[in-house]
């Protein structure tokens, strides 16, 4: 073999003896470090202090070996020899706390190992470190925590990786953070893996500030903070027909989109079967279908039911009313009938259907009024009235202009036309006609006045008796008067009337009478014998015209 394979062999195995023997010394230290020896000199080859490891023990043979204390030391390592010597002693006290004895030296090549040498008896005082060591003799090890208090990066969850630097059995070590119940920071502070769960005050009550239903809602955790999440957010919901404001802008049942739309009434007819959405601004509050209610609106001609008496364009409503049509005249008046949903107004008279006719209208609809022939029309319009000659048309009113001849229109109206027959008699003294009366005999005058001033003229002429003795009795009588209409003057002439001998004149006479030979009782004229006299027959005190005739009877007996 290589001398230097050798030598690394044996080197190798002298470190495994001395970390052995290091853990047996370490053991003993802790309480034999106070009035030790700091060095001991051996013969054997020197020891080299380590920084963690005790110091060595001499080896044996002619190498000496020299052991200084250490921090943590631990035996050296027995020198390389050619026989088995004894250990070396103890490295004398020095500063710090005393060296351990030398483990026992390994044997030397071909030799036995060298016992241990004996502890210093020495305490040097050092600061305390951490390393499971009294090192500043105080009989307390790693008191003070040396060497912690630094943050560190512990291997932990949450908040508890945040760790500070212990000394924990001699040796530093970071510590996880402490756990604490959980919080709402947005840390894990219960260290679960777990950010702000199951955080005390969650899930109550709260107000949010909004409006409408955005306004209540539940606490909750978020982002590390305690904040108060609406049960409906804003924009969530539509609004609807239910008193509330939904949509949250501070509006209630405002721009519901069903609001106008068309709607249908179960349970009616014609137009009250249709309607609009309404929201109402009382409760309930739910969309109403809003229509008309029957007979609330009146029926029209435009194809609907409109009273929704279930009769579309009711004719018994409709049809048959007064209506003005484009016609002029009488044919401007019209009935409506509606016909497919349009109102017609159809005239009651058509234009050229009718003659025209004196009644102030246009009859014959071309725009004028009573532009006709009085007469015919006239005649047309008053069949009850007879023998009429002539008529006139007087602003809307037929006139009977003249009679036909023996006829008169005595009442003054049409309908009956020239009711009364005339009489033959003259009207004025200066052409009265003459009536012979003969002797024994008698003649009857009849006749009405047409007018209340008007006058029939007559001369009875008598026949006297053949001669006297013969008596002679003419005498005139009004037999009829007509109920006190009309009244009678006896005269001699135009201008004189008869004379009485009972002092009477011959105005306004019933009977007229000569008498002689004594007749009765009676005046007797004793004038000459009047063989004529002149008869006045008119309306007494100027009455209005009758029919009624009057009856002038003259005898001659």
């Amino acid at each position: 073999m290589r001398p230097d394979a050798r030598m690394r062999l044996r080197n190798m195995a002298v470190g495994v003896v001395a970390s052995i023997g290091a853990v047996v010394v370490a053991a003993a230290m802790v309480s034999a470090c106070a009035g030790s020896e700091s060095v001991d000199t051996s013969t054997s080859g020197s020891s080299q202090s380590t920084t963690g490891t005790g110091a060595r023990g001499g080896a044996g043979g002619e190498s000496s070996s020299t052991t200084t204390s250490a921090t943590n030391g631990s035996g050296g390592k027995g020198g390389a020899g050619a026989s088995s010597g004894p250990g070396g002693n103890g490295g004398t006290a020095g500063s710090g706390v005393a060296g351990a004895g030398g483990a026992t030296g390994g044997g030397g090549a071909g030799g036995d190992a060298g016992s241990g040498g004996n502890g210093g008896s020495g305490c040097q005082v050092m600061p305390e470190i951490c390393n499971g060591l009294d090192d500043n003799c105080n009989n307390l090890v790693d008191e003070g925590d040396p060497g912690g208090g630094a943050d560190c990066m512990a291997v932990a969850l949450g908040e508890c990786k945040k760790g500070k630097m212990h000394c924990v059995n001699g040796a530093p070590k970071c510590v996880p953070g402490q756990i604490v119940p959980e919080v709402c920071d947005g840390l894990d502070n219960n260290c679960d893996g777990n950010v702000d769960e199951g955080v005390s005050g969650t899930g109550q009550q709260c107000m949010t500030g909004l409006l409408g239903l955005c306004s209540s809602g539940i606490t909750q955790c978020i982002g590390g903070s305690m904040i108060c999440v609406p049960s409906v957010m804003p924009g969530q919901l539509s609004e609807a027909c239910n008193g509330l404001d939904d949509d949250c802008d501070g509006l209630t049942d405002e721009a519901i989109a069903q609001v106008g739309q068309p709607c249908t009434a179960v349970g009616f007819s014609g137009i009250c079967q249709f309607g609009t959405y309404s929201c109402p601004t009382q409760a309930p509050f739910q969309l109403t279908c809003d229509h008309p209610l029957p007979g609330t609106v009146q029926e029209s001609c435009n194809g609907l039911d409109d009273d929704c008496n279930g009769q579309i364009d009711d004719p018994a409503l409709l049809n048959n009313l007064p209506c003005t049509t484009a016609f002029p005249g009488v044919c401007a008046a019209g009935k409506t009938q509606c016909v497919g949903g349009s109102l017609l107004c159809n005239a009651n008279i058509q234009p050229n259907t009718q003659t025209e006719i004196c009644n102030s209208l246009d009859d014959n609809c071309n725009g004028q009024t009573d532009e006709m022939n009085p007469t015919p029309a006239c005649s047309t319009q008053n069949p009850g009235a007879s023998f009429v000659s002539t008529w006139a048309c007087n602003s809307g009113q037929c006139a009977i202009v003249t009679c036909q001849s023996g006829h008169a229109n005595i009442n003054g109206a049409i309908g009956d036309g020239c009711e009364c027959s005339t009489d033959v008699w003259a009207n004025s003294c200066n052409t009265a006609s003459s009536l012979s009366v003969p002797k024994a005999g008698n003649v009857v005058m009849t006749g009405k006045i047409e007018t209340a001033t008007g006058s029939d003229w007559v001369v009875f002429s008598f026949v006297p008796p053949a001669g006297p003795p013969a008596s002679y009795h003419p005498q005139v009588q009004l037999s009829n008067n007509a109920g006190g209409q009309y009244a009678m003057d006896v005269q001699t002439s135009c201008a004189v009337a008869v004379s009485c001998n009972d002092g009477g004149g011959g105005t306004n006479l019933t009977i007229w009478e000569q008498n002689y030979n004594g007749y009765g009782s009676v005046p007797t004229d004793q004038t000459t014998k009047i063989l004529s006299v002149l008869v006045r027959v008119y309306r007494k005190n100027g009455d209005a015209p009758t029919c009624d005739q009057y009856t002038v009877t003259a005898t001659n007996p």
